[in-house]
């Protein structure tokens, strides 16, 4: 029996070289992922006789895709790195490190302006797919009640390719992920209970650049634009502050706090958010919930617009 996703695996490695991809070193118990190669096709002939299609081309192969799981205290951190990647590991005790991630203030290379990974991703299908020279595109984190952290890294890579199956090992010091009764979130230094659901985005906007360079894979990945951080939510209308604070578009800190057994925790800190848009309006006796937009904007004093902190047993992302 195949072909079932259940029997499936992810994993990944950090590489070293431009172009060499290396063996899975973790595995992540993943909710989904899309992962895939596509193939750009172009034409060559308009004027051909027939009124038939004319037959195309093969053009440009690109390797994206989105892999969904369950924030883990010994695997996220890869996900952290890869998206942000100036980072910084203290030890609090013989088995624990704390890694402090920040957005990374310049690029790795001229290749690729953050670090690479290569994914193999086991399909039950014989064979697994490794994707090679791939970069956290945009890292996605949503919480809500009933639900662990919810990541979704959207995946840039060059190169795909057909290898043996590896046998995953799963993280084993601690069984659950980070999750909603483990989670307090603080505004403007004052803890808040009235946010029902929150989704931080990083978006590092990169893109594949092709050249004219005798390869069919794109020859590096670029910044199409600056790194953006988002947020948005739900937050109950039971008072007239976080209106306030959107009416005279006052900047505010946002954290969140999320702990488990063994000492592993989790801190997300945005030094300085700005509501972009909170729509107000009674859609009927129900209760008022307000699906809130903001941004992250850079604050000089922490020189950063986002710093994610990490305690685990890991510090090698």
């Amino acid at each position: 029996m195949s072909g079932h996703g259940m029997a499936g695996h992810v994993g990944l490695g950090k590489q070293t070289d431009y172009g060499t991809a290396v063996a899975a070193a973790a595995y992540v118990k993943a909710m989904s992922e899309n992962l895939s190669e596509s193939i750009d096709r172009f034409e060559v002939e308009n004027i051909y006789g027939g009124l038939h299609e004319p037959n195309d081309l093969d053009g440009v192969r690109r390797v994206a895709g989105d892999v969904t799981f369950s924030a883990h205290p010994e695997t996220m951190g890869y996900f952290l790195q890869g998206a942000l990647g100036r980072t910084v590991v203290t030890s609090v005790a013989a088995e624990l490190a704390v890694s402090s991630f920040k957005p990374r203030t310049s690029d790795v290379s001229s290749m690729h302006p953050l670090d690479l990974y290569s994914f193999e991703v086991f399909r039950d299908v014989g064979s697994s797919q490794q994707y090679a020279d791939c970069q956290v595109s945009q890292l996605q984190m949503e919480l809500a009640p009933n639900q662990a952290l919810r990541c979704t890294a959207s995946i840039i890579g060059r190169s795909s390719t057909n290898i043996a199956a590896t046998t995953p090992s799963f993280p084993s010091s601690s069984q659950n992920p980070f999750h909603h009764n483990s989670a307090s979130l603080s505004v403007g230094g004052a803890a808040v209970d009235l946010i029902e659901g929150l989704t931080v985005t990083i978006n590092n906007n990169l893109a594949g650049r092709p050249s004219l360079n005798n390869s069919n894979s794109v020859a590096r990945i670029k910044r199409d634009g600056p790194v953006e951080v988002r947020i948005s939510g739900n937050i109950g209308f039971e008072n007239i502050t976080e209106y306030e604070a959107f009416r005279n578009q006052t900047a505010r800190s946002l954290t969140l706090n999320m702990f488990l057994a063994s000492s592993f925790s989790f801190l997300l800190d945005i030094p300085q958010m700005i509501y972009t848009a909170f729509p107000l309006g009674i859609g009927g006796r129900e209760y008022q919930l307000i699906g809130f937009e903001g941004r992250a904007n850079y604050l000089v004093s922490s020189a950063t617009a986002i710093e994610a902190t990490l305690t685990t047993v890991n510090s090698s992302w």
